[in-house]
């Protein structure tokens, strides 16, 4: 936050570490909630979105008057992850005998290795701290077996190795 708007906002430190929960979630949940359009669930994916507009209200109201922006942001990252997984279970009652947990089970656990390795420098540069975590995540994918053939091969080529 120094980084960019100097000292005047130091306060909002906090709120701004909720919020960046919010990229991820939406990302994933941009993509499930597009799979339930693209299987003709739209209808789902609208019910949900209005549902997860009424928690975030609903939170909203619980929360601001004691805990401030703090408690808008909170409510921001609860109400996204509920879409998710309402997202998600929609999505498994479609495709029910599909066994997805394989395909996200080592970049989820990657995932996890990489934030417990960063949270100890957290507070070091975004430069240094970006760098650890691609590192991390990288290499916890590559012990764990993370990648496929077809991800070698797209790794050699970007390095210039064919």
């Amino acid at each position: 936050m120094e980084l960019f708007y100097g000292g005047g906002y130091l306060g909002a430190i906090l709120a701004f570490q909720i919020l960046a929960l919010f990229i991820p979630i939406r990302l994933v949940s941009t993509v499930t909630g597009t799979l339930l359009t693209s299987i003709n669930r739209q209808g789902f994916r609208m019910f949900s979105v209005g549902l997860s507009a009424v928690l975030n209200i609903i939170l909203n109201i619980a929360l601001i008057p004691s805990y401030s922006y703090i408690g808008a942001s909170a409510a921001t990252v609860i109400s996204e992850v509920f879409l998710y997984l309402l997202f998600l279970f929609y999505i498994w009652r479609h495709y029910r005998g599909l066994n997805v947990s394989s395909t996200f089970t080592r970049p989820a656990l990657a995932s996890i290795v990489m934030a417990l390795a960063i949270y100890p420098v957290r507070d070091m540069s975004l430069i240094i701290t970006v760098a650890l975590a691609s590192c991390v995540y990288f290499a916890v994918l590559a012990v764990i077996g993370g990648f496929r053939d077809e991800d070698r091969m797209i790794i050699m080529n970007i390095l210039g190795r064919e």
